[in-house]
């Protein structure tokens, strides 16, 4: 006898007047907003003709949302990585680290211009709280290699990011990563064991709306080293 599958619980949903409420804004800035889809959740249905939302997920952009006016400086650049970050409107968690990749991005360029984008998307994936079990980040691996935050990040962030464990040993999505060596044929300790976020490994990379593309898919080992 074949055992009924597992269902997951629907998360809570709201509309674009209970967003507004949420976020203390007008529901025609929830609109403006929701175009802006480099980083706002997408809707997961639709009632009629009304979009709704995951409450969790707006909860979570409200959480990392910059209220600064305008387009943000730098706003170009992140957009041109995120399409190096799967897109895909039908995975709730791969939305969210588009959009706290965006953030941490913005906010990383604005502290120090030569933040590598590998530390950014560690501390993005680090931040995030997915909301199913056992997610796994899609990126383009030929382009991004995540790394921990390297001395100069934690001290220029120290003011700006207090409370917050820089270290790159947190908990989140992130899994430790064996000795490497830093040279072929080294030997297993000249290298010390770093914690990285997850990646998705296969064949393929994935592109925009979480198509793979033709770039071979590698799992980069974090280094440890500090810039200047």
């Amino acid at each position: 006898m074949e055992e009924d599958p597992v269902l997951q619980p629907l998360p809570e949903l709201v509309d674009v007047a209970e967003i507004a409420s949420m976020l203390d804004v007008s529901k025609q800035r929830v609109r403006e907003l929701a175009a802006r889809d480099d980083y706002f959740p997408p809707p997961v249905a639709r009632l009629g003709s009304r979009p709704v939302y995951s409450k969790p997920s707006i909860e979570a952009f409200g959480r990392w949302w910059s209220r600064t006016p305008g387009r943000p400086v730098g706003q170009a650049q992140v957009s041109a990585e995120l399409t190096h970050i799967a897109k895909d409107t039908r995975d709730l968690d791969q939305q969210t680290l588009r959009m706290v990749y965006n953030i941490t991005r913005l906010h990383d360029l604005k502290v120090d211009p030569t933040t590598p984008r590998g530390q950014s998307l560690f501390r993005a994936i680090e931040r995030m709280t997915p909301q199913q079990p056992g997610f796994q980040p899609r990126y383009d691996a030929d382009f991004f290699e995540p790394e921990p935050p390297d001395t100069r990040y934690i001290r220029l962030h120290a003011k700006c990011c207090a409370g917050e464990d820089l270290s790159g040993q947190g908990g989140g999505l992130s899994q430790s990563a064996e000795p490497q060596s830093s040279e072929p044929g080294g030997s297993a300790g000249s290298r010390r064991s770093v914690t990285r976020p997850a990646v998705v490994v296969g064949s393929q990379a994935y592109g925009l709306e979480g198509r793979p593309s033709s770039r071979k898919v590698r799992v980069a080992t974090a280094a440890t080293g500090a810039r200047a």
